[in-house]
């Protein structure tokens, strides 16, 4: 194996993984961080860390405000957010791993081609989650209205690079093994 491939399948994975998680931390940390200019509070607002900390956790886990706006949208995002990080986790994350593990070591995870499987699974219901979402905004007045060309190519995108798995994982009798070496 030469030393470009050997950087780009074997050490570039986990850049990546590295860069995008700690990235994410600083540009949260920074947000937190920045002072508000006009602090307007509005009641009941928190107002210690934890509390803060605590709001933001819930809004983040739960979307509590959309779910107060709108019941149908919060489980279709809810579903697609729990989806999409089972698919990220599952098989992108933990084939990741894996693929490392038989890169630098003769072992792999025991029953680590069902657990691909299992976090392949959850893309089904992320697909027609995706879908609704983008017929949503295509058919909605209201949401047609608030949306801008980058929120339809932002689903679209996300939506056939699910589809591309879709179709690569249980429909073509592609060999992941060899495609790994």
């Amino acid at each position: 194996m030469s030393a470009l491939v050997y950087f780009i399948e074997g050490i570039l994975p986990y850049i990546a993984i590295f860069i995008f998680v700690f990235g994410t931390v600083y540009r949260l940390w920074h947000w937190l961080r920045t002072p508000v200019p006009l602090n307007i509070n509005l009641a009941p607002a928190k107002t210690t860390w934890k509390a803060v900390t605590g709001k933001i956790a819930a809004e983040v886990l739960l979307f509590i405000s959309l779910l107060r706006s709108d019941k149908s949208l919060w489980v279709i995002a809810w579903v697609m957010h729990v989806c999409a990080l089972a698919v990220l986790l599952g098989t992108h994350f933990f084939g990741v791993i894996d693929a490392g593990l038989e890169l630098w070591t003769p072992y792999s995870i025991p029953g680590s081609a069902a657990i691909l499987y299992v976090a392949a699974a959850f893309a089904f219901p992320l697909a027609v989650t995706l879908l609704v979402l983008l017929f949503k905004r295509v058919f909605t007045r209201n949401v047609r209205r608030i949306s801008i060309p980058m929120d339809y190519f932002a689903v679209a995108l996300i939506l056939l690079h699910v589809m591309g798995g879709i179709y690569m994982t249980y429909f073509t009798d592609l060999d992941m093994a060899e495609v790994m070496k």
